[in-house]
């Protein structure tokens, strides 16, 4: 009984092909002996056709990538072999190329290690520069500390003797606080207030009964609000005209008693004079106020058209939390 594979596979070698064909003992040829089956003949024939190899004259790669892994491994097999026999007939010129190509990669590591230690360095001085900069600016911040706190502590030991530095300088601290004029109940107030309008009217009058208006706003609540019954008009140069009044707060109002620093919690500043028209175009002005006869604020006005007949001043909010 024979068997034989039909559609040759055509990449196979044809010299093995042939061989397959004359060799029926070993491949295809069966007498039923029972010692070899068709099953296990026509696999190892599909075997022999499958795996195609780089010595036909026929193979051809089925992809370039796989022409390309052909190529380095034919280069590879080609350098191996040279160099066996290069060591067979010169070995020691075998011997002294290992020898450069050791040598050659660990010239290599230590290149690598060199830039690499060289860029470590680099970074740990840009380092080392930073912290002697930062260095140099804690001393000078030190520097500056301790001439400020240094009279401090002299005060301190001066006033509260026999007490500890930390302590003496502590209760040093909480009665200068006491004592800063913001933390001061409010007894009396007045401001000074000088308003310059665009104007070409000429006038130059006091008038009494015709005065102003001046308050600390928060939302439509007055924190606290100074007035008066006289104003005084004159002109400043040509176009324009100016108002003045001195407003004081009454001794009734709800900021007496409370601390200066409270007015810090005001959102604007508000002027009115009885005497300017509305919608005025406002050239600028300044406002000097006086809290129990000591503690002096100053406001601006800025440029504006006025909103019917109020004029609003800059808020001077850092001059009442005493900073």
């Amino acid at each position: 009984m024979s068997y034989w594979a039909p559609n040759a596979n055509p990449l196979v070698n044809p010299d093995r092909l042939h061989n397959l064909k004359h060799d029926s003992k070993r491949f295809v040829n069966f007498h039923g002996n029972g010692k070899n089956s068709p099953w296990i003949c026509w696999t190892r024939f599909c075997e022999i056709q499958a795996v195609p190899t780089v010595t036909s004259r026929r193979f051809e790669p089925r992809n370039k990538l796989m022409a390309e892994h052909l190529t380095v491994v034919k280069k590879v097999v080609t350098e191996v072999d040279d160099f066996k026999a290069l060591w067979k007939n010169r070995r020691w010129l075998a011997v002294f190329i290992l020898i450069g190509i050791a040598g050659y990669i660990a010239a290599s590591f230590a290149s690598w290690g060199y830039h690499k230690r060289g860029a470590a360095i680099a970074k740990l001085e840009g380092e080392k520069s930073g912290l002697q900069q930062e260095n140099a600016s804690l001393r000078r911040e030190n520097t500056s500390l301790q001439e400020t706190v240094a009279p401090l502590l002299k005060q301190a030991a001066k006033e509260f003797p026999g007490q500890e530095i930390n302590v003496s300088l502590k209760r040093l601290i909480e009665r200068l606080e006491a004592d800063s004029p913001v933390k001061k109940p409010i007894a009396s107030a007045t401001a000074t207030i000088e308003v310059i309008i665009q104007s070409e009217k000429n006038e130059n009058s006091d008038n009494m009964g015709a005065g102003a208006f001046f308050a600390f706003g928060k939302g439509t609540e007055a924190l606290l609000l100074m007035s008066s019954t006289a104003s005084r008009v004159y002109p400043t140069q040509k176009g324009q005209l100016a108002y003045r009044s001195v407003v004081a707060m009454d001794a009734s109002d709800g900021a007496v008693g409370k601390p200066i620093g409270f007015l810090s919690a005001a959102d604007y500043l508000q002027v009115q004079f009885a005497l300017i028209p509305e919608g005025q175009i406002v050239l600028g002005g300044k406002i000097i106020c006086t809290f129990n006869g000591s503690f002096r604020v100053e406001a601006s006005i800025p440029r504006q058209v006025m909103h019917k007949n109020f004029i609003k001043a800059e808020n001077p909010k850092a001059a009442f939390t005493g900073k």
